[in-house]
């Protein structure tokens, strides 16, 4: 009875804090949604409160005075083609290392890994200076390269452990069948790595949606601004508009969550698909 008791009593201590740390993190979700539909005066008189009345102005005003609809498009356009680039060219990578025999297999291995340790942030000052000299400011396909190669590493080392953790069987007997190099690696192993890929997507996107530095620095056009850039000129050009600064911030951070709702049960299958084989 003791020990019943004992077990009992840890499950409601973690039951506890679970719900602790569930208000913590949705908390400021409740707060940005509820904010953006209230007025000002309702946002500092009552601001825990349902909105009296449901002020969807805010987001016509975020969407058109603020230009938040242009530059969420922007956004989405940049993320997508960066993802699907970024999963394409590391599960290529990624089949090369982990299945392939060729000279250099360990050293372009490291050379990835190391990869994983040079943020952009870290060359941005030489890339500024090669972009404006070459004149290829305000253009999407650099930005998404840059994108696509930053991303590079950490999808490399995520979907090669997860092929490193493949039995080779299927692949020996695809082979013996008559299937090519191309037919295995797109037929049987693709699909095999799918939570891998999932994880990386999401890291992806949510890198590329979030993304600040590259966008200001690369991109000067209003027409052509991401909507990190965006939200930050709408920030301080509205700043004692509270409800229409609540609904672009909910507009700008409503697609990462979409993602991560939809695809968290691949993350931590994609981040541990590798630890065992």
């Amino acid at each position: 009875m003791k020990d019943h008791g004992k077990k009992i009593g840890k499950k409601v201590i973690l039951y506890l804090i679970a719900l602790l740390f569930l208000f913590i993190f949705i908390y400021p979700l409740y707060f940005v949604i509820i904010s953006s539909l209230k007025t000002n005066t309702e946002i500092f008189t009552t601001p825990f409160a349902f909105p009296k009345k449901l002020q969807f102005l805010n987001y016509k005003t975020a969407i058109e005075i603020g230009n938040i609809g242009r530059q969420f498009l922007n956004s989405l356009f940049l993320a997508v083609v960066t993802l699907a680039l970024t999963i394409l060219m590391a599960s290529m990578v990624s089949y090369a290392i982990s299945r392939l025999r060729f000279k250099g297999q360990g050293a372009m291995r490291v050379y990835f890994v190391m990869g994983m340790m040079v943020p952009i942030q870290s060359i941005i000052v030489p890339l500024a200076w090669a972009i404006n000299n070459f004149n290829i400011r305000d253009n999407y396909l650099i930005l998404i390269l840059l994108f696509t190669a930053s991303h590079m590493p950490l999808a490399t080392f995520i979907i090669t452990g997860s092929m490193n953790s493949l039995p080779t069987s299927l692949e020996e007997a695809a082979i013996i069948d008559g299937c090519s190099i191309y037919k295995v690696y797109s037929k049987i192993v693709l699909p095999l790595v799918k939570p891998a890929m999932a994880t990386v997507g999401i890291f992806v996107f949510m890198y590329t949606w979030n993304d600040l530095l590259v966008s200001m620095v690369f991109i000067g056009k209003a027409e052509l601004r991401t909507i990190s850039v965006g939200l930050l000129n709408f920030v301080g050009a509205r700043k004692s508009d509270y409800g229409a600064l609540m609904a672009a911030i909910f507009i700008a951070i409503l697609p990462p969550l979409l993602m991560y709702l939809f695809l968290q049960e691949n993350v931590v299958k994609g981040l541990t698909s590798g630890a065992n084989k």
